[in-house]
């Protein structure tokens, strides 16, 4: 949920223990249409066109099995959809292991895709 990142957020950096109310309040004053959205569970599906394979390398962490010590890591072709990578350690959050596995895939595929989008923030 939302509130879960905005109230650690605000743990974290700020120091301030707030409650679970106060930050659900918070988010239907600032974002009531995605606070709707979220109950409701509507996504907004982004279309984004790739001209071709090894245009655009998309990669994502799952958080799945973090209970039992293990996170993945995935890399596919955003054009084909083909699965270029997946990384198994535990923690997938740090982002010297994501670079690393970044690099082995461009060893494997003998190179790297025509363009780098930005990390996520």
């Amino acid at each position: 949920m939302i509130w879960t990142t905005t109230k650690q957020l605000l743990q974290t950096k700020y120091g301030l223990s707030v409650h679970n109310i106060t930050v659900a309040m918070i988010n239907r004053t600032l974002d009531p249409e995605g606070v709707d959205n979220r109950s409701k569970r509507v996504l907004k599906r982004r279309v984004f066109h790739v001209p071709g394979p090894n245009y655009i390398w998309s990669a994502d962490g799952h958080d799945k099995l973090k209970k039992f010590g293990i996170t993945i890591y995935g890399f596919i072709d955003a054009w084909s959809r083909k699965v270029l990578g997946i990384f198994v350690h535990v923690t997938n959050n740090d982002p010297r292991h994501i670079g690393y596995y970044y690099l082995q895939l461009v060893k494997s595929q003998g190179g790297y895709p025509d363009v780098q989008p930005p990390t996520e923030a």
